[in-house]
């Protein structure tokens, strides 16, 4: 039930013009593929489209999520190919937006990424960092409403 509020009120956010929960959104739809039982492909392009959101907007830290749920899914689906390419991608963007410690403990779970011959470098987010979002407020860079900080 919870789920279904939040997602509502996140797609009507989304409709009236609230950019800063585009990504959200499309976080929440990828999972809802996941959870509905789409297909390997709906699933791995819901994800897609959940992370290449959250970079355009500079979260860093929601692509990383986006690509880590995607890896763990695609794991778990026994497809080593994908899932492996999504938690190196979610471990570049965690290491991007400096959180060595969720780094450190991934390399431990997943043995994979110490042998990871994705450099940080070949990053498709080039050097962007979350907080260079923050140079310019927000309506100047993207001349959109804000999310209201308490919504009703």
């Amino acid at each position: 039930l919870r789920f279904k509020e939040r997602y509502r009120k996140i797609k009507a956010y989304n409709r009236k013009g609230y950019f800063n929960c585009t990504h959200m959104k499309a976080l929440l739809d990828a999972e809802k593929c996941v959870s509905m039982g789409s297909s390997e492909a709906e699933v791995r392009s819901a994800y897609d489209l959940a992370v290449s959101t959250a970079s355009r907007y500079g979260y860093i830290h929601y692509a990383a999520i986006a690509n880590e749920r995607a890896g763990t899914y695609f794991l778990g689906k026994g497809d080593s190919d994908w899932g492996e390419y999504f938690i190196e991608r979610a471990s570049q963007r965690y290491e991007e937006w400096g959180a060595t410690k969720k780094v450190k403990m991934m390399k431990s779970i997943y043995p994979f990424l110490k042998f990871s011959t994705m450099a940080s470098s070949d990053s498709d987010l080039g050097n962007l960092k979350g907080r260079v979002r923050f140079d310019k407020t927000v309506e100047q860079q993207h001349n959109a409403p804000l999310l209201p900080i308490n919504p009703t």
